[in-house]
């Protein structure tokens, strides 16, 4: 069987296969980043703005309402990541015994790293996880007023 296949042959199937190969792993690891620079890359056309026509200022108005929603979502990995090293932070806090400063502290750090989710939607969600998991695993309740502060580094 191995006689009637040629070189050619061969090295077209392994060059396929590899690229299925490199394309599953690819699609594995990175989906959410695909899925955002497809997105990202939509055909955009050129506004044509007419001096007689008054339809441009409602035009140009839900352009920029599109606009940021499709930065907040943009901001969705982030923000996600954000929240996860918040909850694996708060848990090494509780098992270590960490006094309130010294929570405050390392979530500050913790925030510091992504200023794009400053006064966005989101700070409020990840205020709502900080506050909910300090008060579950380390029974410490913080204020409104000190998780503002959270974000002013």
């Amino acid at each position: 069987m191995l006689q009637q296949i040629s070189w050619s042959e061969y090295w077209k199937i392994i060059v396929i296969l590899t690229v299925l190969y490199e394309c599953s792993i690819l699609l594995l690891f990175y989906r959410k980043e695909i899925v955002l620079l497809a997105k990202r890359k939509r055909w955009v056309l050129p506004v044509v703005r007419n001096a007689a026509s008054h339809h441009t200022d409602l035009s140009t108005s839900t352009e920029q309402e599109d606009n940021s929603e499709d930065e907040d979502e943009n901001l969705i990995p982030f923000a996600h990541d954000l929240a996860e090293a918040v909850k694996a932070f708060i848990m090494q806090a509780a098992d270590k015994g960490y006094v309130k400063e010294e929570l405050c502290f390392g979530l500050q750090q913790r925030i510091k790293d992504y200023p794009q989710l400053n006064n966005t939607r989101y700070q409020r969600e990840i205020n709502t996880v900080i506050m909910v998991e300090c008060k579950n695993k380390c029974a410490i309740h913080l204020r409104a007023g000190e998780l503002d502060k959270l974000w002013l580094s």
